[in-house]
């Protein structure tokens, strides 16, 4: 009979234990996060920034599905979904995105329509979907209002360029300073012409009144009163003669003082428009109209960077986590403070603190020297010294497949690679990991886990760790938690919400 090693042994332990545990788990229904009928609805959205898989489906609030898939269609984004059968959904039903509270996670939020409408059975036809309004709507309107403030800078070009008519050289500006003396003379002339004696105008017009009256009655009567009348407004013109003649003297300076304004007006804005004087210079010169334009091209620019900035930031996404895994052999235990920025679907960087039990090994070499009869002996000794310190792991990882992904950098605090490869929906992966390949005493750290994930924010692991060190070889088991930046911005709120409640 063959003769295994105690590493093979394990080795096949280990195996075996993995795949009765998936048995079991796949036997007790925990592999799936919901149990009960379903059927698939397939809905087309437009933008579906920070929306998950296995994200909440809520009909009127309450939950009655999840996000099954996300997938992209064309130009859109086709996102099946998992409905309890209980669930009736509609074609005049509105689904649109929404987020929990005022920072938290995306869902899928249906309201209901016409109850009349035909039911929907499959996924075979999609329903249009509403977009949530995000960061690149936010950039759009803003260069909207860019554009409204250029052309804002245009009707202060063509108001300046007004003014710089008006006051183009010392002439321009006196022919305004005789335009407001001749407008203050036309005012006192006004007021001393209304200001004056009113009885003879109110005689006037009461024996207007007279006549008027008159000419219903007899002819002679009327002869008899236009006499009268002829002599009294003889008698009020012989009085009032030469009030009447001031009279007609301002009006004739009132309209040739209105002749010489606009002879002026004319003429300030025939200088400007010619580029003569100062203010005309300054604004039909070709240089200032080009500095004016460049300005405009510039503030266009700054628009398109800051949008394209807040659409790059509105896609980067950040998960925070902590795991811990019990070592068999050292029979302590291992944490990992994690913190993971993905900016795309095809890279990510992770970055790790690591409180590792075996410490961090350094190793000194001293030379003793002994005295003896026969002559000075010297012998090297070779002391190791372990330091419980953290060590610090910074990957970067890129997508080479639907499934794998490759990752290099420092694992642990030395220089290291690895893969890791997603199964059955991500719910499962797979970790191989080396590192330390300049260890004089132990060959490369190798590591091999296996993740299982029940959710988006928990993971148990069983793996093996420091496979070629004989020595410290060991079976682990672990688990972890790790939150998004949605959910960390919905905890934020929650906490802040139940501060405020206390």
């Amino acid at each position: 009979m063959a003769k295994y090693t105690p590493e093979a042994k394990v080795g096949i332990i280990t195996i075996i234990a993995v795949i009765a545990g998936l048995y079991f788990l796949s036997n007790m229904n925990l592999l799936r996060k919901d149990t009960g009928t379903y059927y698939q609805v397939s809905v087309l959205f437009n933008n579906v920034t920070g929306l998950m898989p296995n994200a909440e489906v809520r009909l009127n609030g309450i939950r009655v599905g999840k996000v099954a898939d996300i997938r992209l269609a064309e130009d859109k984004a086709i996102v099946k979904l998992d409905i309890i059968s209980d669930a009736k959904i509609r074609r005049s039903d509105t689904l649109s995105l929404s987020t929990m509270g005022v920072m938290g996670e995306k869902y899928v939020d249906i309201m209901p329509g016409d109850r009349s409408s035909p039911l929907v059975l499959d996924s075979s036809t999609p329903m249009e979907g509403h977009d949530a309004v995000g960061l690149e709507e936010l950039g759009v309107s803003f260069n909207v209002l860019i554009k409204s403030l250029q052309g804002i800078t245009d009707n202060l070009k063509e108001v300046t360029g007004s003014f710089s008519d008006v006051l183009g050289n010392s002439e321009g500006r006196q022919m305004l300073s005789d335009i407001l003396v001749n407008t203050r003379n036309i005012t006192n002339n006004i007021s001393n012409l209304t200001g004056g004696d009113k009885s003879d105008i109110a005689e006037i017009l009461k024996n207007i009144s007279e006549i008027t009256q008159s000419m219903s009655q007899t002819l002679p009567a009327l002869m008899q009163k236009l006499d009268t009348t002829a002599g009294v407004t003889s008698e009020i013109l012989e009085k009032d003669k030469q009030s009447i003649s001031e009279i007609i003297s301002s009006l004739e300076k009132i309209a040739q003082n209105l002749s010489t304004a606009t002879e002026n007006l004319g003429t300030i804005t025939g200088t400007v428009s010619r580029g003569e004087g100062s203010v005309g210079k300054l604004l039909m010169e070709d240089e200032t109209i080009d500095n004016v334009n460049q300005a405009l091209v510039s503030l266009q620019e700054i628009s398109g960077e800051i949008q394209n900035y807040l659409s790059k930031a509105s896609s980067i996404e950040t998960y925070v986590g902590y795991d811990a895994e019990y070592n068999h052999k050292a029979e302590d235990v291992k944490s990992y403070v994690n913190i993971k920025v993905v900016p795309s679907d095809e890279v990510f960087y992770l970055i790790q603190l690591v409180n590792d039990p075996y410490g961090l090994e350094t190793y000194t070499t001293k030379i003793y020297s002994i005295d003896s009869p026969s002559g000075n002996t010297q012998y090297t000794q070779s002391e190791k010294k372990i330091e419980n310190v953290l060590r610090f792991s910074l990957l970067y990882g890129r997508r080479i497949t639907d499934f794998l992904y490759l990752k290099a950098g420092l694992i642990e605090s030395f220089g290291g690679a690895g893969a890791d490869i997603y199964l059955i929906k991500d719910k499962l992966s797979i970790g191989l990991d080396a590192w330390d390949f300049s260890n004089n005493e132990f060959d490369p750290h190798y590591k091999v886990s296996l993740d299982y994930r029940p959710n988006d924010t928990m993971f148990f692991r069983v793996g093996y760790d420091n496979i070629a060190n004989s020595e410290r070889r060991s079976v682990v088991f672990g688990a972890g938690l790790s939150f998004s930046d949605e959910n960390l911005k919905y905890l934020l709120n929650l906490m802040s919400l139940g501060s405020l409640a206390n």
